[in-house]
C-alpha cells in the first residue's frame, strides 16, 4: 500500500487535510505492511502480556469519563446473561466483538475484557497522529487502511500468524464504524471476525458498551458495558454467529438503555436537530491535530485545527448487505428524473420523501 495515504484525510466539504510531520507517527508506519512477519513476532506478543496487567490500570486514566462494568448483580439474568473473565476457558482463542458508537469504548470493552487481547484497528488519522496510536502499539494492535483492499485482505492472515505465535485474543468492532443512524440500534455487521473465529476454531464474545451523558469538555461522563455468553465456532456458520451476535448486542443495547438512558420526549424538541446535535458532539470527541495542512477543491492551501475525522472512510465503511433494497435504491430513479409541468407535483412530494433521508455525519 502506498504510505500517502497514511498521511491525509478528507473532511467534511470533502477537502484533503493533511496532517503535520511534527505530529506524525512516523517510526509505526511498519504496522501498515502485508506481511505478518513483518509486523508480528513472538517476543512481541509475550512482552505485551506482560505489561497487560500495568496497562489496565492506566486504562481508567485515559478517559474523562467514568468506566462502569455492569454484572448481574445490576442487569436482571432473564434480561440479558452477562459473564467475566472467569466464565470463559482459559484453553481457547478468543475474538471478543464490541458494539461500536463512540471515542471511549475502546479503552472500556478492554477493561471490561480484562486478559489480553490485540485490536484491529482502523482509524488512520487517530493512530498516525496522536499518543494513542504508541498506547495502541503497546497493547497490542493490528493496523487496517480500509483504503486500500490488500490491507485488508491482509488481516486475516495477520491474525492467524499471531494465533500460532502465543496470542490467544483479538478484540474486533464488526459494524465496522461508530453507529451514527438514530433508527437502528446496532448496524449490520462485516464478517471478518466470524472468518476468523471459524478458522482457529475461537469463541466468540459479545461485549455490549453505552456511553450516558458524554462529556466533551470537562465534565465527566459515565460509559457502561457489559460482555455476553460465549459463542462456540464449531457449533455454527459464519451468517448463523453473525446473527447470534447481532441478537446479543440488541438485547443488551436495549437493556442499557432501558435501564441507564430514558429520556422524556418533550425534553428532546426536534428530533432531527438533537440527533445533528448528538452526532456533532459524537464527532467532537475525536482527537484534534493541533497543525494540519487543508488542501481544497481550488488548490488553496491554509493551516486549520481539525479533527481526526475521515468523513470519506466513515461514510463508506458501513457494511451494506446487498440483498436489502434501501431508500436510497428505490429513490436513485429521481436522478433520471426531469420536473415538468406534468409530474411536478408527484416530483416535489417524493424529492421531499427522500430528502428526510440523509447522512446525519455529513
Amino acid at each position: 500500500m502506498a504510505v500517502e495515504n497514511l498521511k491525509y484525510w478528507i473532511d467534511k466539504d470533502g477537502n484533503k487535510v493533511w496532517g503535520s510531520s511534527k505530529y506524525y507517527n512516523k517510526s509505526l508506519e511498519y504496522l501498515i505492511k502485508n506481511n505478518p512477519e513483518d509486523v508480528i513476532s513472538k517476543n512481541g506478543i509475550d512482552r505485551r502480556k506482560l505489561f497487560h496487567k500495568l496497562f489496565l490500570k492506566i486504562l481508567p486514566l485515559t478517559s474523562k469519563n467514568k468506566f462502569v462494568i455492569l454484572d448481574n448483580s445490576v442487569i436482571d439474568r432473564n434480561e440479558f446473561e452477562i459473564v467475566t473473565d472467569d466464565d470463559i476457558p482459559k484453553d481457547r482463542k478468543v475474538v471478543y466483538v464490541c458494539t461500536h458508537g463512540f471515542k471511549d469504548d475502546i479503552a472500556l470493552a478492554l477493561a471490561t475484557i480484562k486478559r489480553h487481547a490485540y485490536i484491529a484497528f482502523a482509524s488512520i488519522p487517530d493512530f498516525y497522529y496522536t499518543i494513542d496510536g504508541y498506547a495502541l502499539w503497546a497493547n497490542g494492535v493490528f493496523v487496517m487502511d480500509r483504503k486500500d483492499s490488500e490491507s485488508k485482505k491482509a488481516l486475516l492472515s495477520k491474525v492467524n500468524y499471531a494465533f500460532k505465535n502465543g496470542l490467544n485474543s483479538i478484540l474486533i468492532y464488526t459494524e465496522g464504524v461508530w453507529n451514527k443512524d438514530p433508527n437502528e440500534l446496532i448496524l449490520k455487521q462485516w464478517k471478518g471476525a466470524y472468518c476468523i473465529a471459524k478458522e482457529n476454531d475461537a469463541l466468540i464474545v459479545p461485549i455490549v458498551t453505552l456511553n450516558k451523558d458524554m462529556k466533551i469538555d470537562n465534565d465527566e461522563g459515565i460509559c457502561y458495558s457489559m460482555m455476553g455468553k460465549p459463542i462456540d465456532s464449531r457449533d455454527y456458520t459464519i451468517e448463523e454467529a453473525k446473527e447470534l451476535v447481532r441478537n446479543a448486542f440488541s438485547t443488551g443495547k436495549y437493556v442499557l438503555y432501558d435501564k441507564f438512558s430514558h429520556y422524556e420526549r418533550s425534553k428532546i424538541g426536534n428530533a432531527e436537530e438533537y440527533w445533528d446535535k448528538y452526532v456533532s458532539e459524537l464527532i467532537k470527541s475525536s482527537n484534534v491535530c493541533k497543525k494540519c495542512y487543508v488542501e481544497t477543491k481550488d488548490n488553496y492551501v491554509s493551516l486549520c485545527d481539525s479533527r481526526l475525522y475521515d468523513y470519506e472512510i466513515e461514510n463508506d465503511a458501513e457494511y451494506i448487505d446487498k440483498n436489502i433494497v434501501t431508500e436510497e435504491d428505490v429513490f436513485s430513479c429521481m436522478k433520471n428524473v426531469t420536473p415538468t409541468t406534468g409530474n411536478a407535483k408527484v416530483y416535489v412530494k417524493t424529492y421531499n420523501i427522500k430528502g428526510k433521508k440523509k447522512k446525519y455525519f455529513e
